[in-house]
């Protein structure tokens, strides 16, 4: 028989129900360069017993983990009485992922969703065509497309005209942040464009707009995209202050005067938007007689005459969606056509839909000792987000054993266990942004009567002669190894006993030893706990390792004393290999070998008796 002695803190105490929660908590933020930005964090008012405490965390190039809490003392950060976060001066070194922490003790702690504090850049205009031909009476449109950060909506200033007023078309559950531009053209030799005003326009996508086009439109043009205020400030770098586009060429035709079907000049490209913000699908062409425009979604017409509609025409063929929803992705076709024939190009647009998560069942769960629970979870977003659970804000691991993700976002505990109790949250993450939502999980003794923590609280479990290799959980809260019940029955031999404990421990049955365990001892390995793959420390590194209870001790106690036929297991080590696993490993014995079918593991958690 095989003794591994091991002890941790207990579970959580049973306070507030509903634990600790959020009240608020920060969103993406723009802000412009050098200038002062303020992060919400504020946990639910706090209880006598229970006050809230809270911290932040920051990482520059990806959300944080655990070990990048700020510093309590920050010159360029503030945090506030309510616990907000005031960044006083944005910088490269301020900018990137923050994470609010709500901790209560006793009870455990939550993470806000990471936030994205982005610097204000201008954004680089996307490769369009590089000559368009043009016919002279006819429209001619030039784009200037961007690609921004996939968090952001863009707004030209600069636009000929403002947003149409449409009733809903800003009704969203998320708002992204957006960013203000200004959109200027130059010609091949650095002029602006400018000309007649009813015949030169930059729309709501900072295209160019020549309506009719003229002879004297040909030449070289290029865009010129730059921030607008209260983004630009002294502060800007001159790098991102402006970004200029690619020339197109432009060459202008005659009319021939004679029919001609419908040719595109501009066609519309495949779009992502962030939920919340617009996009123009540009579109443009020319023909004998003009071409009639008309756009169709998913193959059905889009009404365009319909002035409630959060779809309208913009220009001479483009199509403008306000207020871009999750139902309107999908494909969008031009079509030009007029009495000779008729032309279609197809386009897709994407829309990104923040997670959004909800906790089915209560925001507090209940489960007994040794029992099973199952914390659910819906998250929903386009594309999918990714799950994965937090235990008191800390990133939690299934382990296809006992941890388990079940139906993709629900979480299986198997076996629970005193500290299992705690704050667990789900989280949801994608590229257009992250959700958690949390619940409380309350630990309840079991139905059999057993007291917790009480005179008689020695764990075990136990492992079949042909695992000689079993691995245990080991961190702040450890799961246990649940085996099956078939081998609590078919223990008939065991190592022979040996109740000559090390001095260090007492002699088995104080305070200070492992009580009555029977059988033999196998000595503790080497100290050195210090990193994974290291050998477990017991003196410094005690914690939970336990799994089954419910054996028969004074039977088994009594099997062991009778059979002195078996020697010790030999060479017993214990092997860290994560943060919640550790190896055993032993030896058959030399003696009787071949008469053992199973092996017991006994051990003893801090503070019982």
């Amino acid at each position: 028989m095989i003794i591994l002695f091991s002890g941790g803190a207990g579970g959580a105490a049973d306070a507030d129900e509903d634990g600790v929660r959020l009240a608020a908590e920060p969103a993406d933020v723009l802000a412009p360069w050098g200038g002062r930005v303020a992060l919400a964090c504020r946990a639910r008012p706090p209880t006598s017993s229970h006050a809230p405490q809270i911290s932040w965390r920051h990482r520059k190039d990806a959300p944080p983990a655990p070990t990048d809490l700020l510093p309590a003392h920050d010159p360029r950060r503030s945090l506030l009485a309510n616990g907000s976060l005031v960044i006083e001066r944005a910088t490269s070194a301020t900018a990137g992922w923050y994470q609010c922490v709500v901790s209560a003790d006793g009870v455990g702690a939550v993470v806000s969703r990471p936030a994205l504090v982005l610097l204000a850049e201008a954004p680089t205009p996307v490769p369009g065509p590089r000559t368009v031909l043009g016919v002279a009476g006819s429209s001619l449109v030039l784009p200037c497309a961007v690609s921004s950060h996939p968090r952001l909506a863009l707004k030209i200033v600069t636009a000929a005209a403002s947003e149409r007023r449409v009733y809903g078309a800003t009704r969203h559950n998320f708002q992204p942040p957006t960013l203000p531009l200004n959109v200027t053209w130059m010609r091949g030799d650095g002029t602006a464009v400018r000309g007649e005003t009813a015949r030169v326009t930059i729309s709501a996508s900072g295209a160019l707009e020549l309506e009719p086009a003229a002879a004297r439109d040909a030449g070289r043009y290029r865009c010129n995209v730059s921030l607008a205020a209260p983004y630009l400030t002294a502060d800007t770098p001159a790098h991102v202050r402006f970004r200029l586009g690619e020339e197109i060429e432009v060459a202008v035709g005659t009319d021939s005067g004679l029919d001609s079907p419908p040719r595109f000049i501009l066609t519309p490209q495949p779009t992502t938007v962030i939920e919340g913000s617009s996009v123009t699908l540009e579109c443009g062409a020319v023909g004998n007689p003009r071409p009639e425009m008309v756009w169709l979604n998913n193959g059905v017409a889009i009404d365009l005459n319909d002035l409630d509609s959060r779809f309208y025409p913009v220009g001479a063929g483009s199509l403008r969606v306000q207020g871009a929803r999750a139902l309107d992705a999908g494909s969008y076709t031009c079509r030009a056509h007029n009495r000779l024939d008729s032309a279609d190009h197809s386009t897709q647009l994407t829309v990104l839909s923040p997670p959004r998560v909800s906790i089915v069942g209560g925001s507090v769960v209940r489960a007994r000792v040794r029992g099973d629970v199952t914390l659910r979870c819906e998250a929903r977003g386009r594309p999918a987000p990714t799950v994965t659970w937090l235990e008191d804000g800390e990133p939690l691991t299934p382990n296809d054993h006992d941890i388990v993700l079940v139906d993709g976002d629900d979480l299986r505990i198997q076996g629970v266990l005193e500290v299992d109790a705690g704050m667990f949250q789900c989280a949801a993450s994608s590229i257009a942004g992250d959700s958690v939502a949390a619940l409380r999980l309350i630990v309840l003794p079991p139905n059999d009567g057993t007291l917790l923590n009480g005179s008689d609280s020695r764990q075990q479990f136990v492992v079949s002669k042909s695992k000689s290799k079993s691995k245990l959980h080991k961190g702040s809260k450890v799961r246990n190894v649940t085996l099956s019940e078939s081998i609590l029955n078919s223990l008939v031999s065991y190592s022979g006993v040996n109740t000559d404990f090390p001095p260090e421990y007492g002699d088995g049955n104080g305070a200070d030893g492992l009580g009555l365990t029977a059988t033999a001892y196998t000595a503790l390995p080497p100290v050195s706990a210090l990193a994974p793959t290291s050998v477990l420390d017991y003196d410094n590194d005690l914690d939970y390792v336990h799994a089954d209870t419910g054996l028969d001790m004074d039977s088994i106690e009594k099997k062991l004393s009778e059979n002195t036929s078996v020697s010790a297991p030999r060479s017993l080590r214990v092997v860290l290999t994560s943060q919640r696993f550790v190896t055993l490993s032993w030896e058959e014995p030399l003696q009787g070998a071949d008469k053992i079918t199973a092996y017991l593991v006994l051990y003893r958690a801090e503070g019982s008796q």
